[in-house]
């Protein structure tokens, strides 16, 4: 029951492990799956950045958004049907499930379950929804370079626009990296400082949280995710269930690292491969400028071994 447990947010980047974790935590059947509704594409109405940030002591314009997500039914963008015809309808069928599931927990059902938010979107109001509403948090972590290889592959760009037009972000936690955010970037450059400025503000709360969170980072999930989910349900008070257990074997016995097709999210994959699949794939070169980049933050959860090519 909802008064048993508290609600839930899977955190850190994307590409991270997250909606892996979100679809083993939702089989338990102790919480309300609710989809990325930070997502710009197809989430909440008034949400107009990538990473809303919100502050407890310095409110900004996204704390009664995420109040409308914890306490009420927020509006959902509105969906645009030229575009589904035009374009692979994955977002817009997301819109349509996520604001129903809302809905339906916001009206029906907030007393019988907590909710699990899997959304790495709102990572940077994960320090609120923590001080403000008590959630549980679970950040996931992804090697650098890893990373770098997912969003390459996915051919995705940032607009770093979405961290400067928010003022308080930018003060608290990332005036360091304002001026590259301004530069004209290759795209190892590009990726490595979004990594950096993701987990930078994540660190920050990481500091504050004092071993509150859960912190785990993909590479360890991948190698043993029997034992780390196993950890992470006895960290939350959840049993592990055969269907949860069959799950995990089902989805981490694949015969290759890499996606089928065009897949975002092929959860059926050789997971002890999909580790350290980037060694495969970066140059020397590129790996230098990930690592120049993200090592104030990086150093903080990966070793120099962790950083060889063989």
């Amino acid at each position: 029951m909802a008064g048993t447990r508290k609600n839930l947010l899977i955190a850190g980047s994307h590409r991270s492990g997250s909606t892996y974790l979100g679809s083993v935590l939702r089989r338990s059947g102790k919480y309300w799956y609710l989809h990325e509704p930070c997502n710009r594409r197809f989430g909440m109405a008034k949400v107009r950045h990538s990473f809303p940030y919100a502050a407890i002591d310095d409110p900004t314009e996204y704390n009664p958004v995420i109040d409308e997500l914890v306490r009420g039914v927020p509006a959902y963008k509105s969906f645009n049907f030229s575009a589904a015809r035009r374009e692979k309808l994955r977002p817009y069928m997301s819109n349509i499930s996520g604001q129903l599931r809302h809905a339906a927990y916001g009206m029906f059902l907030k007393h019988l379950w907590p909710m699990l938010v899997k959304d790495p979107i709102a990572s940077f109001a994960a320090d609120y929804v923590w001080k403000q509403f008590d959630f549980d948090v679970i950040v996931l972590i992804r090697h650098p370079a890893a990373f770098y290889q997912s969003i390459r592959r996915r051919n995705w760009s940032f607009d770093f626009r979405n961290f400067l037009q928010q003022d308080q972000l930018m003060a608290r936690h990332l005036s360091d990296y304002r001026e590259m955010m301004t530069r004209d970037l290759s795209k190892v450059e590009e990726i490595s400082l979004l990594w950096g400025c993701i987990y930078k503000v994540l660190a920050d709360f990481h500091a504050e949280a004092d071993g509150a969170w859960i912190w785990l980072r993909h590479e360890d999930l991948c190698l043993d995710p029997m034992g780390e989910i196993s950890a992470i349900m006895d960290r939350l008070d959840i049993p592990m269930s055969r269907r949860v257990e069959a799950y995990i074997r089902k989805t981490t016995g694949g015969d290759t690292a890499d996606a089928r097709g065009d897949r975002l999210h092929d959860l059926v994959r050789n997971s002890e491969d999909v580790a350290y699949s980037w060694r495969r794939k970066i140059g020397r070169d590129e790996l230098q400028r990930i690592r120049d980049i993200t090592m104030p933050v990086a150093g903080k959860y990966y070793t120099d071994a962790e950083w060889a090519i063989d």
